[in-house]
């Protein structure tokens, strides 16, 4: 195999060639890693969710609150004063006098729901909705490793690129160069020392390009780790681990389908929102149903009112308290109607998602293994453009080939090299998306 050659495979920088030290694989594990949990401690995402989640959470005891006790304690002071005129009667006279007295009320009163529909139904929503939230974040939380598996192969996908141009501009170097001595000795034309010189500069111009989606790799993965970690992104080592295997499609696409169906977190939030809707739909009910409560007080006053001056009571009391609704105007019914609409469009959300879903499902499974055969023929079709660029060359020598010939030669290799490397992080990201579909992704599966 020719010095060319050897060069141009080892620059490839792909992750299924040989492993790395036992050093450095350890340094790049822990990078990875290192970079998951500053995701967690930076992402904007993560750290909203993290709110939602802790907001949603505080549903549960509200929903607990409306099947509890109610208590409240109630007090009142205050000075009055008040002109008293008593009507005479037949025979006698008006009088009149004035009253100042100073009135108290200290009371505490309880109400427990003995039956209700509303209530009870604010109480199940109210653990849906909990449970909602928490589903919700596990979902985010999960997503947040795949994101970063994104962000890390875009990085190191344009990092590879910019090192198969430089191995390119190297070769395109020595050919130009080459072809410039023949051209000197008359052995080539002008044509080709032009082609040669036109085909370096457009390299030149990929490197640029190149260089720049590098940097803009860079800046989204720091958006999401932070500026902390700008050593471990801008130095840190590729973990050799981090490489696309086909082993998830030996499992058959129809226990995909089975693991999504009975795993995927949007799935289950969707189904909970469904719940939450029908909850939605019997408080709505409720509104025609009767209501009772058990209510109790504890009262002290004094002067409580202008026929009580000088006198206190001490009130105990409990009862009962029946509640029937006669009617409210239409706004029951409207309600009613309104919820079985919003929990019929939970519904169809759910069936639409679920849809979605499998689509996605379906088309990362199928990417998983297309990518699998079509690196078997890319390898094999780069091995046979690299003795084509040697024969080529032995060719120009016998005159019977050009140095266009030559250089288109090279610049396949070049093209293979780059399909190479994105159907490896294509087929690295489909992974990890696919298991998150089916629910089964943990931090655990950076390692």
């Amino acid at each position: 195999m020719s010095v060319t050659r050897l060069r141009a495979l080892k620059c490839l920088g792909v992750l299924w060639l040989a492993g790395l030290a036992p050093g450095v694989w350890a340094q790049s594990v822990n990078t990875l890693q290192t970079l998951y949990e500053a995701a967690l401690r930076h992402d904007p995402q993560y750290r909203s969710a993290q709110h939602e989640r802790d907001a949603g959470l505080q549903n549960k005891a509200l929903g607990q609150s409306a099947v509890l006790p109610q208590a409240q304690y109630s007090y009142n002071r205050s000075d009055n004063r008040a002109d008293r005129t008593i009507l005479p009667s037949s025979g006698q006279v008006a009088t009149q006098d004035q009253l100042n007295y100073r009135s108290l009320y200290s009371g505490v009163s309880v109400r427990q729901p003995l039956y209700s529909r509303e209530a009870w139904a604010r109480y199940q929503q109210g653990q849906l909705q909990a449970d909602y939230a928490q589903v919700q974040f596990e979902s985010r939380e999960r997503e947040v490793l795949v994101r970063l598996v994104e962000a890390y192969c875009n990085l190191w996908y344009a990092k590879d690129q910019i090192d198969l141009l430089q191995v390119q501009r190297h070769t395109l170097a020595e050919q130009l160069q080459s072809v410039s001595q023949q051209f000197d000795k008359g052995e080539a034309s002008r044509t080709d020392l032009l082609e040669a010189q036109a085909r370096s500069d457009l390299l030149e111009a990929s490197r640029i390009e190149a260089e720049h989606a590098h940097k803009l790799a860079q800046r989204a993965l720091l958006a999401m780790v932070g500026p902390e970690q700008r050593d471990l992104v801008m130095h840190g080592a590729k973990p050799s681990h981090f490489k696309f295997s086909p082993t998830v499609v030996q499992t058959s696409l129809s226990d995909w389908e089975t693991r999504v169906k009975a795993r995927n977190a949007d799935l289950r939030a969707l189904q909970l929102a469904v719940d939450i809707a029908r909850q939605e739909y019997l408080k709505a009910q409720s509104g025609h149903l009767p209501r009772a409560d058990l209510v109790a007080s504890y009262a002290k006053s004094e002067s409580e009112n202008v026929n009580l001056v000088n006198q206190s009571y001490l009130t105990r009391s409990v009862g009962a308290q029946i509640t029937i609704p006669l009617y409210a105007g239409g706004a029951t019914s409207a309600a009613v109607s309104q919820a079985a609409a919003s929990r019929a469009r939970a519904e169809a959300e759910l069936d639409n998602q679920a849809e979605k879903v499998m689509v996605e499902l379906h088309k990362h499974y199928l990417v998983v293994g297309q990518v699998d055969n079509k690196r078997q023929a890319l390898l094999k079709a780069l091995v046979s453009a690299n003795d084509l660029v040697q024969a080529s060359r032995k060719s120009v020598l016998g005159g019977i080939r050009t140095t266009l010939d030559v250089l288109q030669a090279v610049q396949q290799v070049a093209q293979l090299q780059r399909d190479l490397l994105q159907a490896e992080y294509t087929g690295l990201i489909s992974t990890y998306r696919l298991r998150w579909l089916a629910g089964d992704l943990s931090p655990a599966d950076l390692n």
